[in-house]
C-alpha cells in the first residue's frame, strides 16, 4: 500500500515539476493553447486535428517530435452507438486485465454532441503513465493515447480537443 501511494505521489510531483519547468505561462511553448502556427493532420476520411509545429514525423496512426520522442497515437473507425458502447466496455476491461493501475477515475463527458471518455493508467511495476481519450461523434470512434511524460498533459488535451470530424 505504501509503495503504491509513494509511486502515485512521485508521478504527481514529477508531472508538477514538468509543468513548472515547461514554462506553461510562456505563449511560445507547446504547453499553451493552440496557436496559429500549429499544423493540421488531415485523414483521408476528412477528420482532422492540430499538433505543435515542432512535431515532425507524421504517419498514419501517430505523430511524433523526433528530437524528444514525444508521440501521440491515434485510430478511427466508422461505428454506430451500439458498437461504440461495446468498444468502450472492451477498452476498460483490457486495461484491467493487463494489470494496469487506473491513476484517476474514468472521466466521461458529453461535449458538442460527442461522447468523450478519458483515463490515465500506470503500467504495472512502472512509473509510466498512459493517457487515453476515446471519442464518439455519432458516426466514428476515435482513440488517442500517449505516454506521459514526455508528452505533457496540456499538449495531449490540446491535440485531442482540436479534433474536427
Amino acid at each position: 500500500m505504501n509503495r503504491i501511494m509513494s509511486s502515485k505521489l512521485t508521478a504527481v510531483l514529477f508531472l508538477s515539476l514538468a509543468l513548472l519547468l515547461g514554462g506553461c505561462g510562456n505563449k511560445k511553448t507547446v504547453s499553451t493553447p493552440i496557436t496559429g502556427d500549429w499544423k493540421q493532420y488531415k485523414s483521408t476520411e476528412g477528420w482532422s486535428f492540430k499538433y505543435p509545429p515542432s512535431w515532425d514525423k507524421i504517419e498514419d496512426g501517430f505523430i511524433k517530435e523526433t528530437s524528444t520522442g514525444k508521440s501521440i497515437f491515434f485510430q478511427s473507425k466508422v461505428t454506430n452507438l451500439k458498437e461504440w458502447e461495446d468498444w468502450v466496455k472492451s477498452e476498460g476491461l483490457s486495461a484491467t486485465e493487463a494489470k494496469k493501475d487506473l491513476v484517476e477515475e474514468i472521466n466521461v463527458k458529453n461535449r458538442d454532441g460527442r461522447y468523450i471518455y478519458s483515463y490515465t493508467i500506470k503500467l504495472d511495476g512502472s512509473e509510466t503513465l498512459i493517457e487515453t481519450t476515446l471519442i464518439f461523434d455519432g458516426k466514428r470512434r476515435y482513440k488517442f493515447y500517449a505516454v506521459i511524460p514526455p508528452v505533457t498533459m496540456e499538449e495531449f488535451k490540446a491535440i485531442t480537443g482540436s479534433l474536427k470530424s
